[in-house]
């Protein structure tokens, strides 16, 4: 068995994530502070999402089975 390799991180800004996730950007700086999105901080103050693991990171709405 071979494993896959992890793909590599596609880093995008809050700005970004927000309309890809239909939000406020204040909500996504809420979310990265509650720990719901993973973030990277480059430098003083540039923010970044990993999009690959935001693609992941939803959690599912109804019942579990």
């Amino acid at each position: 068995m071979t494993a896959e390799a992890p793909a590599p991180p596609r880093w995008g800004s809050i700005d970004q994530v927000a309309e890809h996730l239909a939000v406020s950007r204040q909500t996504v700086r809420r979310m990265i502070s509650a720990g719901e999105i993973p973030a990277r901080r480059f430098g003083k103050r540039l923010i970044r999402v990993d999009l690959n693991a935001l693609d992941v990171s939803g959690k599912p709405l109804g019942r579990a089975a």
